[in-house]
């Protein structure tokens, strides 16, 4: 009978390329799977190449956080003027749905260009929900290639 090392391996919960979650379940107002990628924001009219969009998010159920260590979002926020609107697009997690940042127990702020938001989530138990929003009226937008926990 072989030990095992108590380290537990890294639970995805969305990859980039893929067309659904890996798991959990998604609940969204505003957001979809697009391209390998999800997409958050509620996109109204297209119109050749503009899309007007407007506020939207996701959230995801059915993740257990009592057996890691560090929840990892890698997205990104397309706007036109970040410095003006980062403050309106962020990721994180929290104990229930909703998309403004008091239904958040953690979150960070977009970035500009893809990179990982790293949450310590060492002390957390039980389920969460995995969050992001993209709280803005006009062409921005939200984008995530990747969710896990490690």
């Amino acid at each position: 009978m072989m030990m095992e090392s108590g380290k537990t391996e890294p639970l995805l919960v969305f990859e980039y390329g893929k067309t659904k979650l890996t798991n959990g379940t998604a609940i969204s107002s505003g957001a979809r799977f697009e391209n390998g990628i999800i997409r958050v924001g509620t996109v109204h009219h297209i119109s050749g190449d503009l899309e007007w969009n407007s506020s939207g998010g996701i959230d995801i159920s059915g993740i257990d956080f009592s057996k890691y260590k560090t929840l990892k979002i890698e997205c990104r926020v397309d706007i036109d003027d970040y410095e003006s609107g980062k403050e309106l697009h962020f990721a994180g997690y929290g104990e229930s749905t909703g998309y403004q940042k008091e239904n958040y127990s953690a979150f960070q702020y977009a970035p500009e260009h893809y990179r990982v938001l790293s949450f310590d989530i060492r002390k957390e138990k039980g389920e969460k929900y995995i969050k992001a929003s993209a709280n803005h009226a006009g062409t921005a937008y939200m984008t995530i290639r990747n969710i896990r926990l490690e």
